[in-house]
């Protein structure tokens, strides 16, 4: 599954959501890239197969970190799962692929 490209990613909380913005670069099932927020960005590091997905990146704000941890699976040009923000809890996601 190829997934190299800028995605536009969608994090759904409990209270709230938040638009955000994938860069993947890919070198077989390798994932590297770029994760931004709306003010914060963090280096991708994860993996594809078939149709699951993992990556993970932190993101330094104010003093203080933010962890994500993503896992879902992938379905052409859309993907979606859960994402682990280890302190601040689970929140679901999905992703859309930009043009």
């Amino acid at each position: 599954m190829n997934v190299a490209g800028r995605w536009d990613l969608r994090i759904d909380f409990a209270h709230g959501k938040a638009d955000h913005k994938l860069f993947f670069e890919q070198e077989g099932a390798d994932l590297g890239g770029e994760h931004r927020g709306e003010r914060t960005h963090g280096e991708i590091a994860g993996w594809v197969e078939e149709n699951r997905i993992l990556f993970r990146d932190i993101q330094k704000y104010e003093g203080g970190t933010f962890e994500y941890r993503f896992e879902g699976s992938v379905a052409g040009a859309s993907m979606q799962g859960e994402v682990d923000m280890g302190e601040y809890g689970l929140a679901s996601w999905s992703a859309k692929r930009r043009g």
